[in-house]
């Protein structure tokens, strides 16, 4: 596993522990998954990273009743289904690239 794919990975796992502690009201675990995630973000740079960061954050904003923010923070994650499905996920990467899109003939 290299760096980047660990790193991701790291991202995923603290994401998941924000939503699972958001959904259960643990709020003061949530924030510290988030702070790590904020920092590990800051550190890496890497756009997966902050997307799981946003995800992880509108998970919370959920729990807490927040909802425009929520939408805000779980709509900005691109590989998130949100908001056209009631279940938002951490960002995974994909695995293979989508294919590019063709122009439509007119």
């Amino acid at each position: 596993m290299s760096g980047a794919d660990r790193g991701g990975a790291l991202a995923q796992v603290l994401c998941e522990e924000t939503r699972v502690a958001a959904q259960h009201n643990h709020q003061e675990t949530a924030e510290q998954a988030i702070t790590k995630l904020a920092e590990f973000a800051a550190q890496s740079g890497d756009l997966l990273v902050g997307d799981n960061y946003e995800t992880a954050r509108g998970y919370l904003l959920l729990s807490q009743n927040d909802l425009a923010n929520a939408a805000d923070e779980l709509s900005a994650n691109r590989t998130s289904p949100w908001p056209s499905s009631n279940s938002p996920s951490c960002s995974k990467s994909p695995a293979t690239p989508p294919a590019p899109r063709r122009p439509s003939p007119n």
